[in-house]
């Protein structure tokens, strides 16, 4: 493997890592002003948000929903009953 191939794979490695972070804070935004109540906004208009720059496949895209999701969950306590649409709940 050369010095470009390892570049782009941790390049990637961190990029995954960060736009999972974004879509979790995006998630959160969502739950904060609206949860689900702006008419014509999907989880996938918040995904696509983040990730214009940088196209993943569907098994990455699905690991940075199913690993925001978790992290929406861990960090600010609140449940993701439903992704696709935008349906939320508080923990405790």
């Amino acid at each position: 493997m050369s010095i470009d191939d390892m570049f782009k794979k941790e390049e990637k490695k961190i990029r995954k890592l960060f736009d999972t972070k974004l879509l979790s804070e995006l998630l959160l935004l969502n739950y904060q002003y609206s949860n689900n109540e702006y008419l014509g906004t999907t989880a996938e208009d918040v995904y696509n948000s983040l990730a214009k720059k940088f196209k993943y496949t569907k098994k990455e895209k699905e690991q940075i929903i199913k690993n925001a999701i978790l992290l929406l969950n861990i960090e600010h306590g609140i449940n993701v009953i439903n992704y696709e649409e935008l349906n939320f709940e508080k923990i405790n």
